[in-house]
């Protein structure tokens, strides 16, 4: 009941009526975005294929066809640069103000409050990422030892082998 009560106090402190119309029209530019990157097509072997056809045909084996995928890709979101540009800085001007309207320094704090985030703060977050990085990096060198632990034994096992072989050569003769 406790959390239920702080998200409504969060969702009631960042109410505020200058946002309303800032937030329709942030939900539009939303749309308009998500209708440019629909209509991005490449054409492959005679047949058109939207974007998310084609990251489904990333999957091949084949690295030659991946790139050229990837390449025409690329190609598609380039072609809309230029639109997806201006929507972001639109965007940004939006959501600069929203924060502001509602006594946030950036937009970061203020979305981070409307996704009702109570549990931990964007600091939090950075220090876990951190973390996860230090044990990253550990993971690694744990690999890497162990990779050159099989690379030895590896290496002591064809040793051995040529050394039989050898052996039973010398005793053929």
């Amino acid at each position: 009941m406790e959390l239920i009560l702080k998200k409504m106090r969060t969702e009631a402190d960042l109410f505020c009526e200058e946002n309303l119309p800032l937030m329709t029209e942030e939900s539009k530019l939303g749309t308009q975005y998500s209708k440019i990157l629909g209509a991005q097509t490449i054409d492959w072997d005679g047949e058109e294929l939207t974007l998310t056809q084609v990251r489904s045909k990333l999957q091949t084996p084949d690295r030659d066809e991946r790139k050229k995928l990837w390449e025409l890709m690329s190609q598609s979101q380039l072609n809309d640069r230029d639109a997806i540009n201006q929507l972001w800085e639109k965007f940004m001007d939006i959501r600069a103000e929203l924060a502001d309207n509602a006594g946030h320094p950036d937009y970061r704090s203020f979305r981070w409050q409307q996704r009702l985030r109570l549990d931990y703060t964007p600091e939090d977050s950075k220090e876990f990422v951190e973390a996860i990085k230090q044990i990253d990096g550990i993971e690694l060198k744990i690999f890497k030892t162990e990779r050159q632990l099989m690379r030895e034994r590896l290496l002591s096992l064809f040793r051995l082998i040529i050394n039989t072989r050898w052996s039973l050569l010398a005793i053929q003769r």
